[in-house]
């Protein structure tokens, strides 16, 4: 295209000498074969252009060149038309001259807006390059999607086959429920008549709290007859008695339990021959005495009876007198007759006789209130 300008500039300033030497004919004739050469040159330069360009450039442009290639015809005729006569044809040269530049400019300027779009062409391959670039990436994105989601699939799938398990296993254990109810409440109904008539002959909820009551004191009082810890049974009977019963007795033996009245008449002898022993003990210091002391302690014979004598030795024999026939509360009696260093000797064992009559003074002082409630219980019913 910048040839056939070139070529085009030259000829209009070949066209524009042939107008300043109009006079000289013989030269103009010359020039004119000159332009005609230079035209058939130019229209085989545009038609190489043409043939060349037609992939690249629009089809406003081929219709340039197309103008352009009528332009040189036209131009063509009109030269040879000025081979009759110079004037005239000189006169349509210029005016072809100056069609053909209008034509050259019209297609330089189609040219540039070709260029440009050609660019801005480029830069939209560039773009869809990129957007090749994000579509492809979304593609990998979609096919990573399409397999997390049949993962899904697959977890949602056994999972609901775990569920229609459960399901199944919820109707199962209903249905055991349902008949384990069934069969309390058949338990339950059946008990209600076994209870019906016992209630009725126990008489109303006072009644049997205070049966409740001898059935506790009942088991006290077997455990401390057997000498048993009575923890628990003295728990049972704390609860039924009111706040202020001074328990404080039999709660410090409930872990241990009271030694029995037999146990207590049996233990009693050892008790009283250190008692005895005590008796006799000699003066301080005196080797002699002591050695007799040990020997009359070993075979020592008291006289256990009801004395009225005042002295230490009828006083423990009362005592003794007093164990042996189960009075134990009297035999405490002469203990406190004895002096205090024979007191001492036989300090264990009245502790636990102590206890023991505390202990069988409260059970029966609960047996007494028992026994009370449940004939005040009784009496209204045996008046109906």
């Amino acid at each position: 295209m910048a040839e056939a300008q070139s070529r085009v500039s030259g000829l209009e300033t070949r066209i524009a000498e042939l107008s300043q030497n109009q006079e000289a004919t013989s030269g103009a004739v010359a020039d004119l074969a000159a332009v005609r050469t230079r035209i058939s040159e130019l229209e085989t330069t545009l038609e190489g252009l043409a043939d060349s360009a037609s992939s690249s450039i629009s089809q406003e442009a081929s219709s340039r060149i197309a103008a352009i290639e009528e332009g040189l015809s036209e131009l063509r005729r009109f030269v040879s038309s000025g081979g009759a006569g110079e004037s005239a044809g000189l006169a349509s040269l210029q005016e072809a001259q100056a069609k053909l530049a209008r034509t050259v400019e019209d297609l330089t300027k189609a040219q540039g807006e070709q260029a440009a779009t050609l660019e801005g062409v480029s830069g939209s391959a560039a773009d869809l390059e990129t957007v090749k670039g994000e579509i492809a990436s979304l593609t990998e994105g979609t096919s990573t999607l399409a397999q997390t989601l049949d993962a899904v699939r697959t977890r949602i799938d056994a999972l609901g086959g775990d569920l229609d398990r459960l399901g199944k296993g919820q109707s199962a254990l209903e249905t055991r429920l349902d008949s384990g109810l069934k069969d309390a409440s058949a338990r339950v109904a059946a008990l209600e008549e076994r209870v019906a008539p016992i209630e009725a002959q126990m008489g109303d909820a006072s009644a049997r709290e205070t049966a409740a009551r001898a059935v506790a004191v009942s088991a006290l009082k077997s455990a401390m007859d057997r000498g048993a810890p009575f923890a628990t049974e003295l728990a049972a009977v704390a609860s039924a008695l009111p706040q202020d019963t001074d328990l404080s007795a039999l709660a410090a033996r409930a872990e241990a339990g009271v030694p029995t009245r037999a146990a207590l008449r049996d233990g009693f002898a050892a008790a009283a021959r250190r008692m005895s022993a005590a008796m006799d003990a000699p003066a301080e210091g005196d080797l002699v005495d002591s050695l007799l002391s040990n020997a009359r302690s070993l075979v020592s014979v008291r006289q256990p009876g009801e004395s009225d004598a005042a002295t230490p030795q009828a006083a423990l024999g009362r005592m003794e007198a007093r164990v042996g026939r189960g009075d134990l509360a009297a035999a405490l009696e002469a203990y406190d007759e004895l002096p205090q260093d024979v007191r001492a000797e036989g300090a264990e064992w009245v502790g636990d006789a102590r206890a023991r009559l505390a202990a069988d003074a409260l059970v029966d002082r609960v047996t007494d209130d028992v026994l009370k409630s449940m004939g005040q219980t009784v009496a209204p019913a045996a008046s109906n």
